[in-house]
């Protein structure tokens, strides 16, 4: 008996950050983005990971970075859509490469489903230091950098993973308070809101 298997998916999204560097040197920095919950953004075990990339800046150069969600760090890559699921005939042959590039978080479960009317959520991105993510060539683009490291070397990223979420944000565990005074950080309320199908 044949089944019909329809897989559930977001739509293809994309990030436009606008950034500056004051300075008259060049900037290598870190992006990091996470996303919580509208009402639990003061619980930081709540904050997802969504992506981390390195960027270079110009000196005094004011940039939209523009990047691709199925580029994150977090998801497996080749970041399978719901159509490449449902087009999927048989598994891809293995290879030597193949478990690794199959670990990280499948793209179609990207982003949380929301609800029908809209469930706000907070976007925060974050610029660090661009020494603290280890450069990497990795041509085969393959597998979660975020989660699952690189297949020739332990985690790339020098802060501890989640960072910086990765500790208590002060003795009032206030979100707000902790990034109000930070020119390196910035938040969004976005909201999400599932698809009638």
């Amino acid at each position: 008996m044949l089944e019909e298997i329809n897989f559930l998916s977001h739509e293809d999204f994309y990030y436009f950050i606008r950034v500056e560097n004051p300075t008259n040197a060049e900037q290598m920095v870190t992006a990091r983005i996470f996303m919580a919950p509208e009402v639990s953004i003061n619980n930081r075990s709540s904050w997802i990971e969504m992506d981390k990339f390195s960027y270079k800046l110009e000196p005094f150069e004011y940039a939209v970075i523009f990047r691709p969600a199925d580029q994150s760090s977090v998801i497996r890559k080749p970041a399978l859509r719901a159509s490449d699921l449902n087009n999927w005939d048989e598994p891809s042959q293995i290879t030597d490469q193949q478990e690794w590039c199959d670990c990280g978080w499948p793209y179609t479960l990207l982003l949380p489903r929301g609800t029908d009317s809209g469930m706000p959520f907070r976007l925060f991105v974050m610029f660090s230091n661009g020494n603290d993510l280890v450069q990497y060539q990795n041509k085969s683009k393959c597998t979660s950098v975020s989660y699952c490291g690189l297949k020739d070397r332990d985690y790339p990223d020098l802060r501890e993973m989640g960072y910086p979420f990765n500790r208590p944000f002060n003795e009032h565990n206030n979100f707000s308070q902790v990034i109000q005074n930070q020119n390196n950080m910035t938040v969004r309320t976005i909201s999400i809101r599932c698809r009638n199908i």
